[in-house]
């Protein structure tokens, strides 16, 4: 599992290893066929895209990926909030 910000000497690793987590939800969730190699090879692909796009240095850049990494925790909160009052609703 991921580290506190600021604790792994390689932020840039840490920052896929948190967006890995991320995209593995695809596959855990929404039962997406991806495997751990092509799960990591687009978590380095985004992390690279962020920094050629942004310009960001890597401790800013583990700042990002945490803040996406909440907003993600927090949307899955919320679809799980209106999977729940549809499937209510279909009960009526």
């Amino acid at each position: 599992m991921s580290k506190l910000p600021g604790t792994d000497p390689n932020p840039q690793a840490h920052a896929v290893e948190i967006v890995a987590d991320g995209l593995r939800v695809l596959r855990t969730r929404d039962a997406v066929p991806l495997t751990d190699e092509q799960i990591v090879e687009r978590a380095r692909n985004i992390i690279t895209g962020l920094l050629g796009a942004y310009h960001l240095v890597p401790a800013r850049l583990t700042e990002v990926v945490e803040g996406l990494r909440e907003a993600t925790s927090e949307f899955r909160l919320a679809a799980d909030g209106v999977r729940l009052m549809l499937q209510a609703e279909a009960r009526r």
